[in-house]
């Protein structure tokens, strides 16, 4: 009888531990879709808020005319691209998430996956029979079949004969797939050894760069050697031209790139409604030169 008692009273608190359990559970749930629901409401009133109270509300009511007297350019394009590539959490665009998403393809493989091949499920759907802007195209050193292009936004590329109807194109290892590849240049000391500098100014922050790289098996592998400073701000963006070129008196070679910026691009240092701006690649335009093909500064006098 005792034995009885004691199992019907465990069954109870068995039975009552997981009613219990499935309250709290539920409750705690409830609450988490509560919490979540409020940020979602409480994060699209402030976006709502911030596309009419935006910094460059006042400035997109110019004219032409107007905007002209005041050196900006004609059209609002600039501006409305701001508008289109803001975070809604942060107000503004946030291109510490692009070099921070170009850090985890270049460090993760599966990232990189083909769709339809291996972990990526996505299947591709076309087309696949046109290719994009291509900004530089050059012959391999001494030869005249195997070709170097790079792409806006595709990386760099190769072909290993492109006078044959069968070869494949095929992107170069080191350098991201997502990246701008504007300007390509050979050493005249050594042609086993190239530059590429990255980022195409004329689509503002669409395709931003993150420097120079370079090759020293004659641009089978790459890797990055400048990027800038360590801020977002100090970042080299948009290389517009890169020349190695052989200075006659020591008969050594020396790297020259020109770094661009553009008009309107994000506030990156400040939260001060406007007072505060940086505009991403304007701390670092100017002409850069390096003596070793590695260590590269830019020149005083041309900023």
């Amino acid at each position: 009888m005792r034995l009885k008692t004691f199992l019907i009273y465990a069954l109870l608190a068995v039975g009552l531990s997981a009613a219990f359990s499935v309250i709290f559970f539920c409750t705690s749930e409830e609450d988490a879709t509560n919490t979540a629901s409020t940020v979602s409401s409480e994060l699209a009133e402030q976006y709502s808020k911030f596309l009419v109270e935006h910094p460059f509300r006042k400035t997109m009511s110019f004219n032409k005319e107007d905007r002209g007297e005041m050196g900006l350019p004609p059209n609002k394009f600039y501006e409305q691209e701001w508008l289109y590539t803001s975070d809604p959490a942060l107000l503004r665009p946030a291109p510490e998430k692009v070099h921070k998403l170009q850090e985890q393809l270049k460090n993760n493989p599966l990232m990189r996956t083909p769709p339809g091949t291996g972990s990526n499920t996505w299947v591709e759907r076309g087309p696949n029979n046109v290719g994009g802007r291509t900004h530089t195209l050059m012959f391999a050193p001494g030869s005249t079949i195997k070709v170097f292009a790079g792409s806006v936004s595709g990386g760099l590329w190769v072909n290993d004969d492109i006078t044959s109807g069968t070869t494949q194109w095929r992107r170069v290892s080191g350098v991201p797939s997502n990246l701008a590849v504007m300007c390509i240049t050979v050493d005249p000391n050594d042609t086993q050894t190239m530059y590429i500098g990255t980022g195409e100014v004329y689509t503002w922050g669409a395709v931003n760069g993150n420097g120079i790289y370079k090759s020293t098996d004659g641009g089978e592998t790459w890797t990055s050697i400048y990027t800038g400073g360590a801020a977002v701000e100090d970042k080299i963006t948009y290389v517009q031209d890169i020349v190695a070129w052989n200075n006659p008196s020591t008969n050594q070679t020396e790297i020259f790139f020109g770094a661009d910026a553009m008009a309107y691009t994000e506030e990156v240092s400040s939260s001060s409604a406007g007072s505060g701006w940086n505009w991403l690649g304007d701390n670092t335009i100017g002409l850069y030169h390096s003596t070793d093909g590695t260590n590269l500064s830019r020149l005083t006098g041309w900023h």
